[in-house]
């Protein structure tokens, strides 16, 4: 899956994402999926096929997902 990183176009594996989520900053981010804020437990029971896209914002600390419709 690809995600939009201030502004550019990454590669990204959710699954090794949410492997390594425990080492890193997601504690601190506000993560938001479709306009709902969610916790760090919502979002590492997120199944990868039912996301859209997913955006990071490092300067804000946030994380925006859109789910698929």
């Amino acid at each position: 899956m690809a995600i939009v990183v201030n502004g550019k176009e990454t590669l990204f594996d959710l699954d090794e994402y949410n492997n390594e989520a425990h080492s890193s900053n997601i504690a601190d981010m506000e993560i938001y999926l479709d306009d709902e804020k969610i916790s760090e437990a919502q979002i590492q029971a997120l199944s990868p096929e039912k996301i859209a896209s997913i955006t990071v914002d490092k300067k804000r600390n946030l994380m925006i997902i859109k789910s698929k419709k």
